[in-house]
């Protein structure tokens, strides 16, 4: 059977984990992983104790500290989730599968698949 789906490749996501004291509102440096914070704006999700925080509720615009616009309470686990920059071209790649039925010892396989599905490629992609 041929298939075609789409792989993706080239995107990233960087995990930055802090627990809160008491009233505190800006987060930045080393997480509690020794993790540096650091993000690109418009390109992070923010977590306070597993619920998603909508952006109207924190600041995020230097790239290395997230404000909360009311504070944290002690032991609260805020989660940062900062996503790398790639180019949309990089996102989505085709990829074909093909279906052959070998025989014992069979190393090589041309012409058409089980489908009728004639394998081609170009070379160096």
């Amino acid at each position: 059977m041929t298939r075609s789906r789409e792989v993706s490749k080239g995107a990233t996501r960087v995990e930055f984990v802090y627990t809160a004291t008491a009233g505190q509102t800006s987060f930045s440096g080393n997480d509690a992983n020794s993790n540096s914070l650091a993000y690109t704006a418009g390109q992070i999700d923010v977590f306070l104790n597993g619920v998603r925080l909508a952006a109207a509720d924190y600041t995020a615009t230097n790239g290395t500290a997230v404000v909360l616009g009311v504070g944290a309470e002690a032991s609260d686990t805020l989660n940062i989730n900062a996503f790398g920059t790639f180019s949309v071209a990089d996102v989505l790649v085709d990829r074909l599968e093909f279906d052959y039925t070998a025989t014992a010892g069979q190393t090589t396989f041309t012409g058409s698949d089980n489908d009728s599905q004639t394998m081609a490629y170009t070379a160096g992609r």
